[in-house]
Formats: structure tokens, sequence, C-alpha cells
């Protein structure tokens, strides 16, 4: 960072282009191609996710999401495990943002047991509490064989059941 950028910084003037705040607003889907390119291309240098998944302050929203989610499907599988949880989060609702992304992405993933582990102690979770949207997006993770296979029985039974919840 040159030296006038930091003392504007230090004054307060501006805040650090590279904190996350800043590429999280870069990615507002209100900004040029241009600026977004560069906070995509900032995003992917990030080691930890975390602050992709779905963020929401003051300066950012729903509007960063498509490209966050961008960012979070390009990473591999082996770096994704770490992240399932999150990831189905967003699958509760499909019209948010990313969140198509976010479920062709856990559709293709090939290492899946942490995904697996997290389906198996989500799905009654949400069978308990009758929240039939959020149990019929995730019910589409059954195209992948590879997660239908792994899952436990009971789990697969309550997905293939979704659709029969009384109002």
């Amino acid at each position: 960072m040159d030296t006038n950028l930091k003392e504007t910084v230090n004054q307060g003037g501006v805040s650090n282009p590279y904190s996350i705040d800043s590429i999280l607003q870069s990615l507002s889907w209100n900004n040029s191609e241009d600026v977004i390119a560069l906070g995509l291309e900032k995003a992917r240098m990030i080691y930890c996710l975390k602050a992709f998944f779905q963020p929401i302050s003051p300066i950012y929203g729903k509007d960063t999401w498509e490209n966050c989610a961008r960012v979070i499907c390009e990473k591999s599988d082996d770096i994704l495990r770490n992240y399932t949880e999150d990831m189905l989060k967003w699958l509760q609702d499909l019209t948010w943002p990313g969140a198509q992304q976010i479920l062709d992405r856990l559709l293709n993933m090939k290492s899946t047991s942490m995904l697996v582990s997290d389906l198996d102690t989500l799905v009654p979770v949400l069978r308990y509490i009758e929240d039939e949207q959020w149990l019929m997006n995730i019910r589409q993770l059954l195209d992948n064989p590879n997660i239908q296979q792994h899952l436990k029985n009971d789990t697969v039974k309550i997905l293939c059941e979704c659709y029969d919840y009384d109002d």
C-alpha cells in the first residue's frame, strides 16, 4: 500500500482496500464489472471462506451473495468439506442470490463425507421443526448418488417423504 493511502487509512478517510469489508463491498451486483472482477480476484486469495457465507451488514448484503457463492463454488471439495454446514444453510430458500450455485456445487461434490454427516444431523431437526421448504430443497441432493448411498436410511426416508407433510 502506498504511503498516501496508508496515511488516509490511518486518518479514517477510507477503508483498507484489502479488508474483508472492502472486498465484500466490491462483490455487489450494483458495481461495474471491473470492480466486481477485482473483488473476485481479491476474494479468491482469502483462505478462510466464512465471511463469504451470506454476509449481511449495514454496508453490504444480499447484493453480494451471488458473487460470494461464485467464490465459494470455485473451491475444491477438500476445502469445501469444512463448510458444508454453511452451504446447507444457504439452501433454506432457493430464491436467495447464490443458492442455486451452492446447490449445484453440492450436487457435484465427489468428497461427501462431511456433507453426509451434516445432512444426517440437519434433516431430522428440519423434520422436527417442520421446515418443509428447506427439506424439499435439500432433497435435491439425493440426485448425487454418492450422497444418497452414504446417508443413513432414516435421513433418506425423511427426505423422500418431505412432500407428504400435512399443512
